[in-house]
């Protein structure tokens, strides 16, 4: 079994929570693997089953460490603390709720270091994987600067390689400036003139003193943001960023086809799991199911949306 994920993630819960490694007692370290679980399933959103292969590794590693043994062995708490998050597990992460569009605005402020507006709004108008655009402990950072800039009127994102794209042939995707206060290429234009020095192939999405912007920190962003709004933040991660982009997308009169090709999905049933559309979608088919006349409301032309709607 691979522990490498595990000890990656031990180690940023034991810098956000301040926490010891290498606990000193016995009682610190079952306390420590029971604040590890509450901080992986509340804050990253981990099923019961990764965090328990997580627990596994951690307890591996104290083995190999200095401390040549388990601390925490004997102590029922923790794998009953995991049996109690298994019991009370939602949904698996690949189903958190779509991200508001509405939220955008608040989220884009969130902070005054431009990185932040510019990982909202690629991330919910090109609808990524968090790992694509954000670095990661395991692959760091697949988007380099020279995969994002501006070319007629357009953010332009050349995308190297993906999880579906395996003999990575790369993919090339835009989306057109609208001029609004969540334009995409104004905020890649302010972000580009914050670091106006920086080589093409250095990590495409840094905060202002050069440190790249983890995916860790803008989950916990994006979370943030949802707590704010009065959500359940447990409901909202990166995936809810990759979901509520796609389905604005759809609403905003893209077909199908175009939401599997921008979104890099394999398949339609891929899609339809990112793909949200509420109780009041249909309503607008009505006239043209019933009285025949002309095409339904629903599919007559819209607003664009400021963020998502390519022209």
């Amino acid at each position: 079994m691979n522990y490498a994920s595990g000890r990656n993630s031990f180690k940023l819960a034991c810098d956000t929570l301040s926490m010891n490694p290498l606990p000193a007692s016995d009682v610190e370290a079952v306390d420590t693997l029971l604040r590890f679980v509450a901080w992986g399933s509340a804050y990253r959103s981990l099923r019961a089953s990764t965090l328990s292969q997580y627990v596994a590794a951690v307890r591996h590693m104290w083995h190999r460490s200095i401390l040549r043994r388990d601390p925490s062995a004997g102590s029922p708490l923790v794998s009953s603390y995991l049996s109690a998050v298994q019991a009370t597990d939602k949904r698996p992460a690949l189903f958190r709720h779509p991200f508001p569009p509405d939220w955008l605005p608040h989220a884009c402020a969130r902070s005054p270091d431009p990185v932040i507006k510019l990982a909202f709004l690629i991330g919910f108008s090109f609808f990524l994987r968090v790992s694509e655009y954000c670095s990661t402990p395991e692959h760091g950072s697949v988007l380099r600067r020279r995969h994002l800039f501006v070319r007629n009127g357009c953010l332009v994102l050349d995308i190297p390689h993906s999880k579906t794209d395996k003999v990575r042939r790369g993919s090339w995707h835009q989306r057109q400036g609208t001029g609004g206060t969540l334009c995409p290429v104004t905020a890649y234009l302010e972000y580009a003139a914050a670091h106006p020095d920086a080589p093409p192939d250095s990590v495409g999405l840094v905060w202002l003193d050069g440190r790249p912007l983890s995916a860790a920190r803008f989950n916990l962003i994006i979370k943030e943001v949802a707590n704010f709004f009065g959500a359940d933040e447990s409901l909202y991660s990166s995936h809810a960023l990759r979901s509520g982009g796609v389905t604005a997308f759809s609403r905003a009169g893209a077909p199908v086809d175009l939401c599997i090709r921008e979104g890099r999905w394999s398949s339609i049933a891929g899609l339809l799991k990112y793909l949200r559309l509420d109780s009041s979608a249909a309503a607008g088919y009505t006239a043209g199911m019933l009285e025949g006349g002309g095409a339904p409301a629903a599919l007559a032309p819209r607003p664009p949306l400021d963020v998502i709607a390519p022209r």
